[in-house]
């Protein structure tokens, strides 16, 4: 805490910046007052030891060291863009269309 504290008082030796932020980096861990400071501010910025190596590979591999694996939107499958495709040449043809009343929800 005795360094973040020296780091903010620093900080108000140049008034000319406004937006500042306090990265603090660790090998071993950082103290519970220290975790408990950077969840109470957006300020504070906690680096250590997993995300230097994360960071490192990133930087080494330029790419990111995992797969990401997302499920496809089935809106975007082809048989829904298929069944899309032939509802917008219905309308644009005039063919299965039906008329409906509007409703009004108060």
């Amino acid at each position: 805490m005795d360094l973040l504290e020296d780091m903010v008082r620093k900080a108000g030796l140049f008034p000319a910046f406004t937006d500042i932020r306090y990265m603090l980096f660790s090998k071993s861990a950082f103290t519970e007052a220290l975790k408990s400071a950077a969840k109470r501010r957006r300020d504070i910025i906690l680096v250590g030891l997993d995300e230097m190596f994360f960071a490192r590979a990133v930087l080494r591999e330029r790419r990111l060291p995992f797969d990401i694996a997302l499920e496809a939107d089935p809106f975007f499958s082809e048989s829904n863009l298929a069944h899309l495709r032939k509802v917008k040449a219905d309308v644009k043809a005039g063919r299965n269309i039906s008329v409906h009343d509007i409703l009004f929800f108060h």
